[in-house]
């Protein structure tokens, strides 16, 4: 088994200590070099809480990215709270080792690892280091590029949607709907580099920690060199609109994301070492954000949220900039008024975003927007307020084309019987557009939002309704078929939907920026083990489905994947998940009571690709 001398000659390869700031003392704090590492566990911060949960998993070794000591200690007694973390960590046999400020500037470190899970390309550090060691270019903070422009709102939400949740959350400064390509990001506490992000020209500045003073100078700045550029002065960094835009992040939350690099770097450095003892990796999810309570103002920001305290949810007041910042108790009710205003159902109009950004009823891949604005049989009412009941149920039967005629409409309470009724006023040509968004729950693996949407309308102003989305990560559904052996890998494991032990297929989630592709096999290697060989695997993509157009989100990638050669690989599960898999025959998979919409349509799939297979094998 490794020593922890070998293990931190390891770390200090990947992360090396003449990479960090002259007042940054990381590397090894606490431990024996000759002690026997089996276990290591990752985590942010070494808190007395992260220490306690590392000792109970029986760590050898902790692995942080924040210092225990920031400054020079003359004691390391009981009577502090570091002298006591350092107590525990040597009657617990626990080692403590540090990568900061050289994480930080590495090869695959922390603001790589930021960079990546925004979806940056063609990155190059913010502030190089001249290392001729290194193969890589490596630095301070990075520099890249988005790989279609997006607005600056779409890029926060990326940003948060990345970011472990916080009580803090993700602060934009900034035009909202400003084009963004070129993104710099720095995790930690960044006022300090504004001239450097300044000089990449970056259009966003992604960082922690930003104080008042600096961050309104830099707006106020990017401001007027955007309005002397209008006017044909030549001054600083790109066009007529004002750059950079900052994005404020929980600290400890964008440098979390280093932790998922770290924890399968560490164990390939190793084996690539020699250590050919395998060493058990655990990460240590426990939040160390130091906040426990974020108050927001209900309606708008600053004097005004106090003069309009008292004023009613449902209300039509927007901020200046167009962006609603008001969801609060009682949207139920305002989303019923809004539907009742535009002559539409409660539940029928939908305000959902791609994740490219995109705001559409519901936005397909391509950007065409689809909505379902007919009624649902419900009492509803035209723009003069009328009332009248609509009894057209297009939900469970086929829709009336007279409704989907182009530019046809007539306010519904005008209507004298079912025939003359050709649609309503929405113009559903035209995409609609999310007007404001408040996060009203943040779980690990979803967010449910209330957002504010306007649907154009064929004449007069724009519609404007309530929809509460359930946010989550796209997905990957796979079918696997062993073309050898003719069986299908099943699974069997709790779904917390139907409260039951559920049998299924191969499905995970889509880490940020990472192909649906790669995604298929990251999680068919963690959950079950196979991995296919080289060049002998084909993949049947059967299409994009979204899980629930009206509610969610998220879509789901269904494939089939033909395995000619596979081998096994060590499982990887998350915390809390226990999954059954066996290969089974392609009868025992039919009899199986496999419920999952989406896994029900690659098994449909499949059964007509073999069906096809059997009829050409007859002819």
């Amino acid at each position: 088994m490794p020593t922890l001398k070998q293990v931190v000659d390891v770390l200090e390869e990947l992360y090396p200590l003449r990479y960090a700031e002259e007042w940054d003392a990381p590397g090894l704090i606490v431990g024996d070099l000759h002690a026997p590492v089996l276990r290591i566990a990752f985590a942010v911060d070494p808190t007395m809480e992260v220490v306690r949960e590392a000792l109970a998993m029986s760590a050898d070794l902790l692995i942080c990215h924040h210092p225990l000591f920031f400054r020079p200690v003359h004691a390391v007694s009981g009577l502090d709270f570091r002298g006591a973390i350092v107590g525990e960590l040597y009657a617990g046999h626990c080692a403590l080792w540090v990568g900061h400020t050289n994480a930080d500037c590495a090869y695959r470190g922390v603001a790589q690892a930021a960079a990546d899970a925004f979806g940056l390309i063609e990155q190059r550090p913010l502030t190089p280091i001249a290392d001729p060691k290194a193969e890589l270019p490596v630095g301070l903070g990075r520099v890249g590029r988005l790989e279609r422009p997006m607005s600056l709102e779409a890029f926060a939400r990326r940003v948060a949607a990345a970011l472990p949740p916080t009580r803090l959350g993700v602060q934009v400064g900034g035009e909202l709907t400003s084009q963004i390509s070129s993104v710099a990001v720095l995790p930690g506490s960044g006022d300090s580099m504004f001239d450097d992000v300044r000089a990449c020209a970056a259009d966003v500045y992604v960082t922690s920690d930003l104080r008042h003073h600096p961050a309104t100078d830099a707006l106020q700045q990017m401001r007027y060199e955007a309005s002397l550029r209008a006017s044909g002065i030549a001054v600083g960094q790109g066009s007529v609109s004002g750059r950079p835009a900052l994005i404020n992040t929980a600290h400890s939350a964008i440098e979390s994301l280093w932790l998922r690099y770290a924890i399968e770097d560490v164990p390939r450095a190793l084996k690539r070492s020699g250590v050919q003892e395998p060493v058990e990796m655990r990460r240590i999810e426990r939040s160390t954000d130091p906040w426990t309570l974020s108050i927001q103002y209900d309606n708008q920001a600053g004097a005004d949220s106090q003069k309009n305290a008292g004023a009613q949810v449902g209300s039509d007041s927007q901020e200046s900039s167009g962006v609603q910042t008001a969801f609060s108790s009682g949207v139920q009710d305002g989303m019923r008024l809004a539907a009742l205003r535009s002559g539409n159902g409660p539940d029928d109009a939908t305000g959902e975003t791609t994740s490219n950004g995109d705001a559409a009823g519901e936005t397909t891949s391509d950007g065409d927007a689809i909505s379902d604005t007919t009624g649902n049989g419900g009492t509803i009412s035209d723009a003069t307020g009328d009332a009248t009941s609509d009894t057209t149920n297009t939900r469970h039967g086929a829709m009336n084309h007279s409704r989907m005629a182009k530019g046809r409409h007539m306010p519904l309470g005008a209507a004298r019987d079912e025939a003359e009724i050709q649609g309503t006023r929405i113009d559903m040509d035209k995409s609609s557009q999310i007007t404001g968004s408040k996060k009203v729950y943040q779980g690990f693996v979803f967010s449910v939002e209330d957002r504010g949407v306007l649907l154009p309308a064929h004449e007069g102003e724009p519609v404007a309704i309530r929809r509460q989305v359930v946010c989550r990560a796209p997905s990957v559904v796979l079918l696997v078929h062993d073309t050898v052996n003719d069986r299908y890998l099943a699974e069997r494991e709790y779904r917390a939907g139907s409260n039951g032990f559920a049998y299924g297929i191969p499905a995970g989630l889509i880490d940020l920026g990472e192909d649906p592709e790669q995604a298929a096999l990251r999680e068919l290697r963690e959950e079950t083990g196979v991995e296919p060989e080289a060049g002998m695997m084909t993949i049947d993509r059967v299409g994009t489905f979204y899980s629930s157009e009206g509610m969610s989100d998220e879509i789901a990638h269904v494939m089939v994947m033909h395995l000619d050669r596979w081998h096994g690989a060590d499982r990887h599960f998350d915390a809390d998940e226990y999954v059954e898999s066996a290969w089974v025959s392609w009868g025992e998979l039919l009899h199986l009571p496999i419920v999952s919409s989406n896994s029900v349509i690659a098994v449909q799939h499949e059964t007509l690709r073999r069906l096809r297979e059997e009829s050409s094998r007859k002819s």
